[in-house]
Formats: C-alpha cells, sequence, structure tokens
C-alpha cells in the first residue's frame, strides 16, 4: 500500500510539473510603469486588461492588469475587485480585454465575468495587501491565437532570479498619465531581509524618528508579509504604478525559453519611482494548489 501510495504521488508531481507546458511563449514566439519602455505589439499575449465600473450605469472604473492562465481564468490582485469599504465589486461591471496593446483601440476582444475567487483571508479594510490574490472566470472560454495564450505558473516558490519584468497600462509616474499602448520595464529581485531593512529604513525616515533610537519602533513596523516578495530596479526606480496592479511580475526560464508569473502587482510603501523602497508582489506559487482548484486548464511548470 505504501509503494502504491508513493507511485501515485510521483505520478501527480510529475503531471504537475510536465517540461511539456503550453504556455508562456512570447508572440511570435520569438500599477503603472515607471521607467520602462512600451512593449512589441503583443509580447506577452497573457497580458490582460482589467476594467471595473464603480455601478453599472457610470463611465468611471477602476482599472487594473490580469494574466490568462487557462481559457477560462484570469489571474489579478484581490484588491481590484473590492472597493476601499471592503465591498465586493460585481461580476456585471467587470470587463476584461484580451490580446491588446494599444488599448484606446485593441478593445475588440472584450469578456464577461461570471464569478470571483480570492483569499478569503484578503481584508482591504486593514490597509494592508497581504494575501492579495484572486481569479477572475470568464463567462466564456477563450480560444488561444498568437494574440492570447497563457503563462505558466511556477511549480516552487521564490528564488533569487536574475531578471524580472514587469507589463502593464498603468501610470507612467506620479505626475504622468496612462500610456495608451503596453509598458515594461526590468526588476531586481530583492530578498527579504533586505527587504525588510529598506521598508524599515523607510519607514523611520517618514516618521521622522531620531536614527539614534530605531530599536523602540522595531516592533511598530510590519515585516514583509509572507505572501510578498520584492523588486525594483535598483538603478533607475523603474517598477510598477497605479493602474498595474494584479499585472504579472514575469520571469523568463532559460531551460525552456518560457515565461512563468512569479508575482502579481500588490502595491507599495511610496509613491512610484522611490528608488529606496521596493513594489510588493503577491507570490504566485504559494498559490498553486488554490489555482490548480479553480482554474483547472492552468499549467503548473518547473522553471
Amino acid at each position: 500500500m505504501r509503494y502504491f501510495i508513493l507511485i501515485t504521488i510521483r505520478l501527480i508531481q510529475l503531471f504537475v510539473v510536465s517540461c511539456d507546458c503550453e504556455c508562456g511563449i512570447e508572440a511570435g514566439a520569438q500599477s503603472r510603469i515607471f521607467m520602462g519602455k512600451e512593449t512589441t505589439p503583443n509580447k506577452y499575449p497573457w497580458m490582460a486588461h482589467i476594467r471595473i465600473r464603480l455601478n453599472l450605469q457610470s463611465d468611471m472604473y477602476v482599472r487594473c492588469g490580469g494574466s490568462l492562465i487557462d481559457n477560462q481564468h484570469v489571474m489579478t490582485a484581490a484588491h481590484c475587485i473590492f472597493d476601499e469599504f471592503g465591498i465586493l465589486r460585481t461580476y456585471e461591471s467587470t470587463e476584461v480585454y484580451l490580446g491588446s496593446h494599444a488599448i484606446s483601440k485593441d478593445l475588440q476582444n472584450k469578456y464577461n465575468v461570471s464569478n470571483f475567487f480570492y483569499d478569503k483571508r484578503f481584508d482591504i479594510t486593514q490597509r494592508k495587501l497581504n494575501f492579495d490574490f484572486a481569479l477572475l472566470k470568464l463567462s466564456e472560454p477563450v480560444k488561444f491565437t498568437g494574440d492570447i495564450y497563457p503563462i505558466c505558473i511556477p511549480d516552487s516558490n521564490i528564488k533569487k532570479y536574475k531578471s524580472l519584468i514587469v507589463a502593464g497600462w498603468g501610470k507612467l509616474s506620479e505626475i504622468e498619465g496612462t500610456p495608451d499602448k503596453l509598458n515594461e520595464v526590468e526588476v531586481d529581485y530583492i530578498d527579504r531581509e533586505k527587504c525588510n531593512k529598506m521598508n524599515y529604513d523607510f519607514v523611520l525616515k517618514v516618521r521622522g524618528i531620531v536614527e539614534s533610537y530605531p530599536g523602540q519602533y522595531t516592533s511598530l513596523i510590519s515585516p514583509i508579509h509572507e505572501s510578498h516578495l520584492c523588486a525594483i530596479n535598483t538603478k533607475t526606480g523603474g517598477s510598477s504604478c497605479i493602474g498595474d496592479s494584479g499585472g504579472p511580475l514575469m520571469y523568463k526560464s532559460s531551460k525552456n525559453h518560457r515565461w512563468y508569473a512569479v508575482g502579481l502587482v500588490s502595491g507599495g510603501y511610496s509613491v512610484c519611482g522611490n528608488i529606496n523602497i521596493p513594489t510588493l508582489y503577491t507570490i504566485v506559487a504559494k498559490y498553486k494548489k488554490f489555482i490548480k482548484n479553480y482554474a483547472t486548464g492552468s499549467q503548473i511548470c518547473r522553471l
């Protein structure tokens, strides 16, 4: 019996991390974004532009990013689907656009949403972004094309990535507007110890605390939550910005040349582009069981 169980577990593992994953391939097989650049059209065919109207009669809406992970589910941030009072927004007011580059004209692939799945531990009223993860179920399946294609989900938790990319249609800076075309920027992975130190130093400075007595305030500054990883371009301050929330933090494997969503844009402690404080990204691998439970067609692959 024990031998059978071990064999079964091994077969499941092989299935989950199969090298034959059909995901994460750039178009053509070849949040805001601060200090970034415009991407080539549909370079990242899993990118989703999400609009959630404040009400069904309103022309005003919340903008977020997202990632297509199978033929009927888009991954995004939980804070995108709640208002500031903790009230869940409605499916009817949510629109998802796929295969877009210039969103002023490339919005023909519109999909309605039939359900939200999110981490029930998320609580926006606490003014924190812990457990900031959600899936949107589209009302109808998507047909994959060169411009619409899912990204891979990593099978393991974070590591010291050498290069990460974040993309979105969010603001270009704190004072600039939003771009029409998809932008991207390379960011550096910041390990947890360094991120906590940067956060700690930043909070001390903002609060005007005399650095001679920092130890008294250690308990008042929360460490980076276990559901987050940190990243920022340490040379330019390039990062995600307002309107990029929920968009993917991407890593391209040197082994199979596929793209993985290792994180999704969650938030930060400062304005866009502050080189002294990294942006927080929800760790996608922590939700691989959640993803597989609801988005059964998603592909969890070995990096």
